[in-house]
Formats: C-alpha cells, sequence, structure tokens
C-alpha cells in the first residue's frame, strides 16, 4: 500500500499529526497562561478557597490573610512577623458558623493559648498550644482545603 503524499513529500498521515500536536499543545500553554496561582487569596475561585466550618461547642478565631510559607506559626499572626506587617483580618467563627459567611477564602484559625483544637481534613487531626504566652499556634487553610472544626478545649 502506497502512502499518500503532498508536494513537499511529508506524509499526510504525518502532516495530520503534527497539526494535531501543535493544536494540543497550544491548548496546553493557554491553560498553563491562565490558571490561577496556587494561593490566590481573595481572588480564588469557588470551590478553590480555603474553608473552615466551625462544629465544635467553642467559638474559633479565623483569619482571611497569611503571609510567608509553612504549614503553621507559633506565635504571632504570621502577617505579623518575618519580615511582613499587614494588619490581617479576624472574625470569631462561632459554633454553626461557616467562614464563607465571612471570607469568600479563609486561610487561617487560631488555636489558642492553653487549648486544643480537632479538626477533620483528609483525618483527624489536633493541636494544642503551650500555656506560656505567645505560644499560640496559627493553623494555615490553603485554597482548596475545607477543615471541620471537631472541637476545642481549653
Amino acid at each position: 500500500m502506497k502512502s499518500l503524499r503532498t508536494s513537499r513529500g511529508v506524509g499526510i498521515g504525518r502532516r495530520m499529526a503534527m497539526v494535531a500536536a501543535l493544536i494540543v499543545g497550544g491548548l496546553s500553554m493557554q491553560a498553563l497562561m491562565t490558571a490561577e496561582p496556587a494561593h490566590a487569596g481573595r481572588n480564588c475561585k469557588q470551590p478553590y478557597c480555603g474553608k473552615v466550618d466551625n462544629h465544635a461547642k467553642k467559638r474559633i478565631l479565623i483569619s482571611r490573610d497569611w503571609c510567608g510559607d509553612g504549614r503553621r506559626k507559633v506565635g504571632d499572626h504570621p502577617c505579623y512577623s518575618n519580615g511582613h506587617h499587614r494588619d490581617p483580618s479576624y472574625v470569631w467563627l462561632q459554633p454553626g458558623q461557616s467562614s464563607s459567611r465571612y471570607f469568600k477564602d479563609t486561610d487561617a484559625f487560631l488555636v489558642d493559648v492553653g487549648c486544643t483544637v480537632t479538626w477533620y481534613s483528609g483525618g483527624i487531626r489536633s493541636a494544642r498550644a503551650g500555656q506560656r504566652p505567645h505560644s499560640e499556634i496559627w493553623i494555615r487553610v490553603h485554597n482548596d482545603e475545607r477543615f471541620w472544626i471537631a472541637g476545642v478545649s481549653c
């Protein structure tokens, strides 16, 4: 069986494969160029925003902001340290409330001094802050993460 050829000698099947590769490559590049950053903050697109639901019997402090890297920060809010001096937004999340009531994207919650907070986010986890001043722990909530606060005991 003889292969069909164009006037330049390139097989039609091979030429179609090259055109398809260019189209797929172009679409992939367009998707990469329009993708949101991993930490989009207030510009995240639902449902890919951080969210905290309080199912505990006590309130918990949440924040719209996170500055720097890391999953947790002991002491002051991360926007007050490490060279960051931005004033973060805080709200007390009451029992039964969801952070989406206050913020489109929630970035952190607080484990206060002397308290233990238990939560579920892909598994049951907990953190206990020490008794000494400035031993509170800020837990980071990444975009597309949802935290269910199960318990707060102090």
